[in-house]
């Protein structure tokens, strides 16, 4: 059984930054980042971040001010598992432009190690803001059986409330020739749809050869 510890680092950040186009100030940035990392465990740590940034571009007349709050949590329970999420609040003041209030966000993830060559990967990513909602879910898998080869292929797929969204299927390998060159493939197919519009597909296949020096 493993001891009980906690152990809390606090980490304080204060930034500005200016942009200049000769003696014209382009834009300007003030934020200010507290963040906080917990221990419980040596494989379970939480991530806390308060954040607030204030922006200024006075050549087109915009301003913002963003306040933020981000938690995440990663734990491993054991040599085959990683999980993890992380929760997400943004506001926004701006004055000039359109642009959304709020943004909210909340993701699952998880890792599993089946052999010592072969992982598995999924998350699941729900936000939402003044437009509306979006799901994301993305899984895939990796399998590397040895130093020369390398062979993975991921899937991910976004709908949104506003009736569109986007789907994605790549496939991946390398091989090591020798200790030169490196062979690599891809193989990517993308669809798109927005409301009742016929769904937009692009194929994609790549091939090449990597000189490693």
């Amino acid at each position: 059984m493993k001891n009980f510890t906690i152990a809390v680092t606090f980490l304080l950040t204060a930034q500005q930054r200016d942009e200049m186009d000769g003696q014209a100030l382009v834009s300007s940035t003030d934020a200010v980042i507290l963040t906080a990392v917990t221990r419980i465990f040596p494989d379970l740590v939480v991530n806390s971040t308060l954040g607030s940034a204030d922006t200024l571009n006075p050549l087109f007349g915009f301003s913002q001010k963003t306040r933020y709050l981000i938690e995440a949590v990663d734990a491993r329970p054991n040599d085959r598992w990683l999980l993890g999420g992380t929760f997400s609040r943004y506001e926004y003041d701006s004055v000039g432009r359109v642009a959304v209030s709020f943004r909210t966000s909340a993701q699952l993830r998880a890792s599993w190690f089946a052999t010592p060559f072969l992982s598995l990967f999924g998350d699941w990513l729900q936000s939402r803001d003044d437009v509306g909602d979006t799901a994301t879910r993305r899984a895939g898998v990796q399998w590397a059986p040895g130093p020369k080869l390398s062979i993975s292929a991921a899937y991910y797929k976004t709908d949104t409330t506003s009736r569109s969204g986007t789907s994605n299927l790549s496939l991946d390998a390398s091989y090591r020739l020798n200790r030169w060159l490196q062979a690599w493939f891809g193989l990517n197919e993308a669809e798109s749809f927005v409301d009742t519009l016929e769904p937009q597909k692009t194929e994609a296949v790549r091939l090449g050869l990597n000189a490693i020096f």
